[in-house]
């Protein structure tokens, strides 16, 4: 009888955490995404501005500011295409933010598409219930909210669903364990949504600071901020979906480990996109840049020593 009640109430644990994993998975892809209104409040509306809009108010005369400060310095070092590159970012700096915000927007509305058709691969409601069954659990039709039940077939449940109490633990460990990194992809999907909010509202600064030498490469690195958050979300359903796809079949352990790996690198690829992306192409340019200065000033201090070179050996002809 005691072993039946602690079973009991463990199955109703397990089965709440499973649930919790569902609603927590299902809502990082279903649930999330940047909406109309989001964007109504970034990007403003035809009643007002948005943050966007603040954003440019607050840099208008800081623009006017880097702009005559460039042309001072350009003026000085004789740079033409300094003179020229801050007479641009004076004329197309605002509408170039707009444009900018803009097309971010449509970004997300494209990659969010992706999202969506990686999840329906699966061919589920929500696109995760099979990522259920790699932890050996079943969805109920019919039920709302949605109710599991457990898979006979899977390694953990085939010593008996209401038998060994070691199978209970064995289950509560490894669903407190999806939970845990459930809860964290569920987060980083947040935090990218935030993310790409955040970048897009500040974008005239990114913008505006162009027409600067020392802050134009703020703009490379703003665009591989929003590109790395832009590629996480459908990079991420698909490691979630390949996870389900190559080990779903699999009744063995190797299922539930497929799916917490699956969970810990889905949950990582904000991060790791981003880190991508600073690389390339954005840091490449940088490298370019910075070697093809050294390569200038390299070109010049050897075309100083050939000169100097050919004057001793005049001077001693003479």
């Amino acid at each position: 009888m005691a072993v039946n009640a602690v079973a009991g109430i463990m199955k109703g644990i397990i089965g709440g955490m499973a649930s919790g994993v569902w609603d927590m998975i299902s809502g990082a892809y279903a649930n999330t995404g940047i909406t109309d209104s989001s964007w109504d409040i970034v990007g403003g509306t035809s009643g007002g501005g948005g943050y966007v809009g603040t954003w440019l108010l607050v840099m208008a005369p800081i623009l006017v500011a880097v702009v005559a400060v460039q042309v001072t310095i350009s003026v000085f070092k004789r740079s033409g295409a300094g003179v020229v590159r801050a007479g641009v970012g004076a004329v197309v700096g605002i509408p170039a933010s707009l444009i900018v915000v803009w097309f971010v927007e449509k970004l997300s509305f494209a990659f969010e598409g992706v999202t969506q058709y990686f999840l329906g691969s699966l061919g589920a409601k929500g696109g995760m219930a099979p990522f259920m069954k790699i932890f050996g659990y079943l969805p109920v039709e019919g039920s709302s909210p949605m109710e599991f039940t457990v898979d006979p077939d899977t390694w953990l449940w085939k010593t008996g669903a209401t038998g060994a109490t070691s199978t209970w633990i064995s289950a509560l460990l490894i669903m407190a364990i999806a939970w845990v990194f459930s809860l964290i992809l569920s987060a980083m999907m947040i935090f990218r949504d935030l993310g790409i909010l955040v970048l897009a509202a500040a974008a005239p600064v990114a913008v505006m600071m162009m027409p600067l030498e020392v802050t134009k490469a703020w703009i490379g690195k703003w665009g591989s901020l929003v590109a790395g958050l832009l590629m996480a979300k459908p990079l991420s359903a698909f490691v979630l979906v390949l996870s389900v796809s190559l080990f779903t079949s699999s009744p063995d352990v190797s299922q539930t480990i497929a799916g917490l790996l699956g969970m810990i690198m889905a949950s990582a690829m904000p991060l790791v996109v981003i880190k991508f992306f600073t690389f390339t192409p954005t840091g490449a340019i940088g490298d370019v840049d910075s070697g093809s200065k050294q390569a200038s000033q390299g070109t010049g201090r050897a075309a100083s020593s050939v000169a100097r070179f050919g004057s001793r050996i005049v001077r001693r002809g003479r």
